[in-house]
């Protein structure tokens, strides 16, 4: 959003991917990464869901398209 808005400016990097989010940051790849039992997990992912909507319907969404 706000790189539409500089004159002249470039992205540093492409979007990243599940990969290169993930990257050496589970437990299950040797890193000290936080394991989250089910329940919980739902409950981040219900609050993060609330938090895009929210976002979006303000239109400050990451990714979305100015047209």
């Amino acid at each position: 959003m706000v790189l539409e808005l500089l004159q002249n400016a470039k992205a540093a990097a492409s979007p990243p991917s599940f990969a290169t989010v993930t990257r050496d940051a589970l437990p299950c790849h040797g890193a000290p990464g936080v394991l989250y039992a089910p329940k919980a997990a739902r409950q981040i992912a219900a609050q993060v869901s609330a938090a895009a909507e929210y976002l979006h319907s303000k239109g400050l969404m990451h990714g979305d398209t100015w047209e």
